[in-house]
């Protein structure tokens, strides 16, 4: 896991999409600690999807529950989120199963 945003973006880069992934999560994350990424939740979805088109299946399920909630000014997408937790499913998520089976 990279703890820096540059580590993240570096690694991300070349791939690793657990980095995406942990980067997303710096984007979305609202915190009074001090990041060194602004809170941007288009950015942090985006790097959701790249981490899930690696096959990080965090990313595909974070990326979809911002799309079930239409939460953090992410447009409600219920399609898009099923078919997201459908591929987590499919990687092993067993809890992205159950969210797709409840995804209307």
């Amino acid at each position: 896991m990279c703890k820096e945003a540059a580590a993240c973006a570096a690694a991300c880069d070349t791939g690793d999409g657990a980095s995406c992934y942990w980067l997303g999560v710096m984007y979305v994350t609202k915190s009074d600690i001090p990041m060194d990424v602004p809170f941007d939740p288009m950015k942090g979805l985006a790097k959701f999807l790249e981490a899930c088109d690696h096959g990080i299946t965090l990313g595909c399920n974070g990326a979809a529950q911002l799309f079930r909630l239409g939460s953090l000014g992410i447009p409600v997408n219920t399609a898009k989120a099923k078919r997201l937790f459908e591929k987590a499913c499919g990687l092993g998520m067993n809890a992205a199963c159950r969210n797709a089976k409840n995804a209307q």
